[in-house]
């Protein structure tokens, strides 16, 4: 098996999760917004978000 549960390691399965699981979170968030007509608040806040970093 491989060492992923080395702690302070960061494996590229996880890192690959854990964007995948962010993208379908944001897809969703948008997608939601566009049902309610939220969509440019809630896309603005993602993007000041995403800007921040």
């Amino acid at each position: 098996m491989s060492q992923a549960k080395t702690k302070g390691n960061i494996t590229i399965e996880q890192v690959v999760i854990l964007v995948i699981a962010l993208v379908v979170l944001v897809i969703l968030l948008i997608y939601s917004g566009i049902l309610r007509g939220e969509s440019s608040s809630i896309f603005d806040r993602i993007l000041g978000l995403l800007t921040r970093k």
